[in-house]
């Protein structure tokens, strides 16, 4: 006797969230999802097991979460350094992955 599949049914109309500052370049200020959208940390990890590369994956995570206009701006900034680009991941990551995040701290 087989168990019954429950359907789940999904549906695209969701609202965008909150969004909260991240970074400004020349005073226009650049923002991410309070709570980033699930769909985030599982492109992520899709990414990291497609490719084999944290580093494809990450930048795929910073795209998903600025969106593609700041995404480009980020690029496109002379003065991004490794440290910058350090904390901008970070914050990103911790929002994409805040139980990962606060099991880490603890």
């Amino acid at each position: 006797m087989s168990k019954e599949i429950k359907i789940v049914e999904l549906k695209s109309d969701q609202e965008a969230g909150e969004r909260i500052p991240l970074f400004t370049i020349d005073g226009v200020e650049y923002t991410i999802p309070a709570k980033a959208p699930f769909k985030v940390a599982l492109k992520f990890m899709n990414e990291a097991k497609r490719s084999g590369n944290d580093t494809y994956a990450a930048l795929q995570l910073l795209e998903d979460m600025l969106g593609k206009d700041a995404y480009e701006k980020l690029l496109d900034f002379d003065g991004l350094t490794d440290d910058l680009m350090g904390e901008i991941l970070t914050q990103c990551i911790e929002r994409a992955f805040p139980d990962v995040s606060d099991t880490v701290k603890n």
